[in-house]
C-alpha cells in the first residue's frame, strides 16, 4: 500500500506511521513535533507503538510517559497492507477537537440537514458528532461512548486499506469533491457491516477544517446480490448444460435466448440466432405449417408435443428434430414461448434403413433357395450379407420386445423378465419383487364413445405416464389391449401400493389429448398389487395373485388399488 501520508492528517488523523517490515519509513510531521513537545526520542516512541504493528499483538490504547513524568494516551489502529502497513495514533483527550458554540452547531445542523442515514462530523481523524442513526449501527448505547474516538477504530482491519487509499488523495481536493468507499464496520459485539462510507467537507460559518461522513449499511443488499448471482448461476446451468436444444421465442416468432445445445446442433454461433426469426432455420416447406402451429400456441393456449419438422443446418444440411412448445405468461401476459427440441434424423435414417434391409433380406433368401450353386460362388458376399443380419437381427430382437403401439415392453419380454426375477429371489434369497397389474375402466365404452383411434392415443400417453412414475429398474410392460403390468424388482408390498396409488392419482388428474386439435378426455385406472417372496410358489401364482387383486379393484368401484392378501 503506497500512500501519501501527509494526505491523511485531517481525515484519519494528524499522527500517522509508515512501516516496511519493522522499520518505519514515513512518520507525518504534526506527529514528528508532538514528540518533540513531549520530550521523546524516536527510538523510544517506536518501542511503545512496536507492539501495535503486530496484528495478534494489537492494542486499543496505548500510554507513553512524557519528559515532564506524565502520560499521553492515544488511540491506536493497524492498517494492513501487502508489504506495508501504517499505524495510526489518535489524542485520547484533546482539547481543541471540541469546537463551541455557534460553528459546532452549524457543523451538526448541517450534517442532519443532509443525511437520511447514519451520519457524524469529524475533525482531524475525530467523531466530534453523531446521529442517532450512527450510533444505532455501530451498537453504541451512548454517543459519550463514540465522541472523541477516532473514526478509523469503527472500521474493521478488512476495510482499513480501502478506506485510507480514498482519503490519501483527498486532503487537497477541490471544494465539490467528495469520496465514496465500500469498506467493513465493526459494531461494538464484534459484528461486521458491509457498508459503503461516503465522505466530504463541510464550507461556511468556520467549518473548513470538518469532514461529513455518510454511512450506507449495504450488508443485506450484499446479501441479496448473492443470493441473485446463485440464482442466474442456477439459471445458468439448467439452462445452458441441459442435454435438450432450448429456444425462447417472442410472441412475433423471433428468437430471444437459445442454449449451447442448439448453437451445437445447427452449426451457427449464439450472436448469428439471436434477434432472428425461428422460420430461417427451417425448410421452406414447413414454414407455414409452423406459422399456423404457433398461431395456436399463442391464441388457443395449446401445447405443441412431438412435433417434427426440418432445420437447416449453417452447412446447408437438413437434420429432423421432435420439439415441444409452451407458452410462457408474466402476470397473465404471454410474454413469448419456452421451445425444446431433439435431433432425431438418426433415427429415422435407422427406421428407413431397417426397412430397406428387410426388404433386401428377405429378396436374398429366396435367391438363395432358388440358386443353389449361385450361393457357393458367392460365400463370401454371403459371409458379408450375415454379417450384416446379425446387426439388424439385434436390432431387430430390440423392436421385438418392444410394444409397437405404446413403445413399452410387450407381453413376451414381460414373462422372460419376471421369471428371471422369479429365479434371482431362489437363487440368492434376496429381497421380494411386486408386481402390479392395472387396466383402463371401461375402456370398450371410451373407444365407443370417441373411437379406437382416441383409444390408441390414451394407451400411448397411460404408458408414458407409468415410465414417468416408476425407477429406472422397473420394467413397465403393455400385458394385452388396456391391460398393462409394472415389475418393482427388491419392492415390498407396502411401498408397491404407494406407487400404485401415485399412479392411480397421476392418471386420474391428467385430461389426454385426444387429437391434434388439443381435445382431452379423462380416464381411470384400477390397480391390483401382489408380491413375491421366497418360498411363495411360482411366476403363475405371482401373475394369479396380482390379478386377483386388479378384479377386486374393478369390482370394488374401480379408480383404485388393491393389493393381495392370503386371506382374500
Amino acid at each position: 500500500m503506497d500512500v501519501d501520508i501527509e494526505g491523511l492528517e485531517g481525515i484519519v488523523s494528524p499522527y500517522v506511521l509508515k512501516f516496511k517490515g519493522l522499520d518505519v519509513v514515513a512518520m507525518t510531521k504534526p506527529l514528528i513535533s508532538k514528540l518533540e513537545t513531549m520530550g521523546i526520542d524516536n527510538r523510544a516512541f517506536l518501542k511503545y507503538v512496536s507492539s501495535a504493528i503486530i496484528p495478534s499483538k494489537e492494542k486499543e490504547i496505548i500510554s507513553i510517559p512524557t519528559k515532564e513524568g506524565g502520560v499521553t494516551k492515544f488511540y491506536c489502529v493497524l492498517v494492513d497492507g501487502n508489504s506495508t502497513n501504517l499505524v495510526v495514533l489518535a489524542d485520547l483527550e484533546a482539547d481543541e477537537l471540541k469546537p463551541s458554540g455557534d460553528r459546532a452547531q452549524n457543523a451538526f445542523k448541517e450534517i442532519i440537514d443532509r443525511s437520511n442515514v447514519a451520519s457524524l462530523v469529524m475533525q482531524n481523524g475525530h467523531i466530534i458528532y453523531a446521529n442517532n442513526s450512527f450510533q444505532d449501527l455501530v451498537g453504541y448505547t451512548s454517543k459519550d461512548m463514540i465522541i472523541g474516538k477516532p473514526f478509523i477504530k469503527f472500521i474493521s482491519r478488512e476495510g482499513r486499506v480501502n478506506f485510507v487509499e480514498a482519503c490519501a488523495g483527498f486532503k487537497n481536493s477541490g471544494k465539490e469533491n467528495v469520496f465514496t468507499v465500500d469498506s467493513v464496520l465493526t459494531r461494538n459485539q464484534g459484528k461486521r457491516i458491509n457498508a459503503i462510507i461516503t465522505c466530504g467537507r463541510l464550507y461556511g460559518g468556520g467549518c473548513e477544517d470538518f469532514l461529513w461522513v455518510h454511512v450506507e449499511d449495504v450488508t443485506e443488499k450484499k446479501k441479496l446480490g448473492q443470493k441473485v448471482k446463485e440464482l442466474e448461476q442456477r439459471y445458468y446451468e439448467v439452462f445452458n448444460k441441459s442435454l435438450a436444444a432450448m429456444i425462447y421465442l417472442t410472441p412475433r416468432g423471433d428468437i430471444k435466448d437459445c442454449n449451447t445445445f442448439v448453437t451445437e446442433i445447427t452449426g451457427y454461433t449464439r450472436e448469428e440466432i439471436i434477434n432472428h426469426p425461428f422460420t430461417k432455420f427451417v425448410s421452406p416447406s414447413v414454414v407455414d405449417v409452423l406459422i399456423k402451429e404457433f398461431r395456436s400456441l399463442y391464441l388457443e393456449g395449446v401445447k405443441l408435443v412431438g412435433k417434427e419438422c426440418e432445420l437447416v443446418t449453417k452447412d446447408g444440411n437438413e437434420i429432423i428434430i421432435e420439439y415441444n412448445a409452451q407458452v410462457i405468461t408474466r402476470r397473465r401476459h404471454k410474454v413469448g414461448a419456452l421451445m425444446m427440441f431433439t435431433d432425431i434424423t438418426e433415427k429415422k435414417l435407422l427406421e428407413e434403413e431397417l426397412l430397406s434391409k428387410n426388404e433386401e433380406m428377405e429378396k436374398t433368401l429366396w435367391e438363395m433357395a432358388e440358386v443353389k450353386d449361385a450361393l457357393e460362388a458367392r460365400a463370401g458376399e454371403l459371409n458379408r450379407l450375415t454379417e450384416r443380419l446379425t446387426v439388424l437381427n439385434e436390432k431387430l430382437n430390440l423392436l421385438s420386445i418392444t410394444d409397437g403401439l405404446t413403445e413399452v415392453y410387450n407381453h413376451r419380454y414381460f414373462q422372460e423378465r419376471l421369471s428371471e426375477e422369479i429365479s434371482r429371489i431362489y437363487r440368492h434369497k434376496e429381497d421380494p419383487v411386486s408386481l402390479l397389474m392395472l387396466d383402463i375402466d371401461d375402456f370398450k365404452k371410451f373407444n365407443d364413445t370417441y373411437g379406437h383411434q382416441c383409444g390408441d392415443m390414451v394407451l400411448k400417453q397411460l404408458a408414458r405416464i407409468l415410465q414417468d412414475n416408476v425407477r429406472k429398474i422397473d420394467i413397465v410392460s403393455r400385458y394385452g389391449g388396456e391391460e398393462f403390468t409394472v415389475i418393482l424388482p427388491k419392492t415390498e408390498s407396502r411401498k408397491a401400493y404407494l406407487v400404485a396409488k401415485r399412479i392411480c392419482r397421476k392418471v386420474g388428474e391428467t385430461p389426454f389429448v385426444l387429437d391434434d386439435s388439443g381435445k382431452t378426455g379423462r380416464v381411470t385406472v384400477s390397480i391390483g398389487v401382489g408380491t413375491f417372496r421366497f418360498g411363495d410358489g411360482d411366476k403363475s401364482d405371482l401373475i394369479r395373485c396380482a390379478d386377483d387383486a386388479l378384479y377386486k379393484a374393478k369390482a370394488m368401484g374401480k379408480n383404485r388399488v388393491e393389493v393381495w392378501k392370503k386371506e382374500d
